[in-house]
C-alpha cells in the first residue's frame, strides 16, 4: 500500500487485544499537544450488550462534545469517521482505540493511519485476562485463549497499511513510560511533553475502555500513574500450558524483536 498517509487529520490508531494496557496508552498519547484520545470510537454508535449507547468516559450521557445529534450524523454516515471525530474533538492528532482490523476497515477502508501494536508477554497477557474472567464469574480456556491471541497478532502484523506500523511492549512502556512515548513522538512527528503522563489532568471525551480514570480520580487516585503490572496467580497446568505453547513464544519474540525502544 501506499507509505504516506491519506488524510488530512493524523490518525493513529491502536491495535491490540483487551486487557493489553492500550486504555491508558491512549489516554497518555491522548494528552499530547494538539492530540486527542476518541477511545473505542464505534461505540459512538454501536449499542452495548444492554441495548444501550455508551456514555462519554468523563461526561457521560450529557457531553457537550459527543453530543447525541452528532453521534445521529454519524450512525446514518460513517464516511470520514476518524476526520470528523477529530474535527468535533479539536484535534489535529486523534488516537483511536477499535484495535481490530475489522473495525479499522469499517471506518477506513483506505486504511489512512498509522499503527500503534500494543502486545504483553504471553503469561502476563493470560494473567490480565483470567484475572478479568475471575472478576465477572466466567469461565476461560487457557489452551482457546492463547490460539486466539496468537491468530489476532499474527494477523495485524501482516495487515497493511498507509502508514506506519510500531510494535509496542506494554511491559516496556510501563516500566520506562517518559522514554517509551518520547520514542513514539520521535517515530510519529509528534510533539513530546512529558506532562502526558499526568493524563488525568487533561479533558477526555472518549468512549469505551477497560477503566474510567475519572471514576477512579475519586477512588484509587494513587492507581492513576503508569506503573508496571503486577502477577495475577496462574495454576502450574496454566503455567506449563503458557510456556509449551511454542506458536505463542515465537511470535512474541518476533514482536518483541520489533518493538520500540
Amino acid at each position: 500500500m501506499n507509505s504516506k498517509r491519506q488524510m488530512n487529520l493524523h490518525h493513529i490508531a491502536l491495535g491490540a487485544v483487551s486487557f493489553s494496557g492500550s486504555t491508558i496508552l491512549s489516554y497518555v498519547l491522548g494528552s499530547l499537544p494538539g492530540s486527542r484520545s476518541a477511545g473505542e470510537s464505534h461505540w459512538l454508535i454501536d449499542e452495548s450488550s444492554g441495548g444501550k449507547l455508551l456514555g462519554c468516559c468523563q461526561c457521560g450521557q450529557e457531553c457537550r462534545v459527543l453530543t447525541d445529534s452528532f453521534r445521529e450524523a454519524l450512525r446514518r454516515d460513517q464516511t470520514g469517521w476518524y476526520e470528523r471525530i477529530g474535527q468535533q474533538l479539536g484535534a489535529d492528532i486523534l488516537i483511536s482505540s477499535d484495535k481490530t482490523p475489522r473495525l479499522l476497515d469499517r471506518f477506513d477502508p483506505k486504511r489512512g493511519f498509522d499503527l500503534i501494536i500494543v502486545f504483553k508477554e504471553p503469561r502476563m497477557q493470560f494473567g490480565s485476562y483470567k484475572k478479568a474472567m475471575d472478576r465477572r464469574s466466567n469461565p476461560y480456556n487457557p489452551e482457546g485463549y492463547l490460539k486466539s491471541w496468537v491468530d489476532f497478532y499474527k494477523g495485524i502484523s501482516q495487515y497493511e497499511i498507509c502508514g506506519q506500523k510500531i510494535f509496542l511492549d506494554s511491559e516496556s512502556f510501563q516500566q520506562a513510560p517518559a522514554d517509551i512515548v518520547c520514542k513514539l513522538c520521535g517515530a510519529l512527528d509528534l510533539r513530546f511533553d512529558e506532562s502526558c503522563l499526568n493524563y488525568w489532568e487533561a479533558d477526555h471525551h472518549t468512549v469505551g475502555g477497560n477503566f474510567n480514570p475519572y471514576s477512579r480520580l475519586k477512588s484509587e487516585p494513587s492507581r492513576m500513574a503508569v506503573t508496571t503490572q503486577s502477577d495475577y496467580p496462574l495454576t502450574e497446568e496454566e503455567l506449563h500450558i503458557i510456556s509449551t505453547n511454542a506458536r505463542a513464544s515465537e511470535l512474541y519474540a518476533r514482536m518483541k524483536s520489533l518493538a520500540i525502544g
